[in-house]
Formats: C-alpha cells, structure tokens, sequence
C-alpha cells in the first residue's frame, strides 16, 4: 500500500485551481442574476400598473363613492397604489371613457408605464411598455 503524503505547496496550488473553477462561470451566474431580477421587476409592475387600473376605474364608475374618496380625480385614484418614487411616470386615461356595451354603461381607464431594465442584453433591455385597461360598470345613480 502506498501513502501519499500533500506538501503545502500542493494544497496552495489546489486552491489555485478552485479560484479559476469559480471565475470562469461567475460572469456568467451574475448575469443570469440580473436577469432574473429584471423579470421579477417586470412582473411586479405589470401587476401594480394593472391595480392601478383597477383602482382608476373603481373610482370612475361611482359618482357618490368620488364626494366620499380622498382622491380628487382619476389620475390620483389610480397612481395611490404606485410607488411614490415613480408615481408621477405613470401616465392615465383621464376623464375615463364610458363605453356603452349591451345597454349597460362602463368606464375604462387605462394605465401606461414605461419600464427601464437593468441588464442591456438585447432583447431583454427596456424600455418595456406596460399598458393595462380596466373596465367598471358605471353604478346607477341614487
């Protein structure tokens, strides 16, 4: 049986190896980081920008709910539920449109966001326009 004894200067040169090992796909990790950090950004505004939509209409559709609302207009209604650092790049439909479908009334208010990623990748570099509509039927009046 044969014993092989490591010298230091072995183990220091394994430590070597290790380093390169992990530098040669690290560029690659970090950049597949921050695209998916990007894409978990996107989703989220496109599901706060769809809210705000929402939030819009549901203040549009209600006369007496708006003399009741701490919000003065649609716009304001809308962009509640933004992030207060950006709030005033979101651009919205106002006065929202009333749309008669089937003889029942309904307003639509529609948000637009433009939203600038991270990485520069083509075809993962922004901006990316995010536009969603929501509908309201208009409640009847009391």
């Amino acid at each position: 049986m044969v014993h092989y004894k490591l010298h230091a200067t072995d183990r220091r040169s394994r430590r070597g190896v290790a380093a390169v090992e992990l530098a040669i796909p690290l560029p690659l990790l970090v950049f597949v980081f921050l695209v998916a950090v990007d894409f978990c950004r996107i989703f989220y505004f496109v599901l706060t920008v769809e809210n705000c939509a929402r939030n819009g209409a549901l203040w549009a559709c209600d006369a007496y709910g708006q003399t009741e609302s701490p919000y003065a207009n649609v716009t304001t209604a809308a962009r509640a539920d933004f992030p207060e650092s950006s709030r005033s790049q979101l651009s919205v439909t106002d006065p929202a449109s009333v749309i008669k479908k089937d003889g029942i009334e309904y307003v639509q208010v529609t948000c637009t966001y433009s939203f600038q990623t991270i990485t520069s990748y083509p075809g993962i570099a922004g901006p990316w326009n995010i536009q969603r509509s929501a509908w309201a039927r208009v409640v009847p009046g009391r």
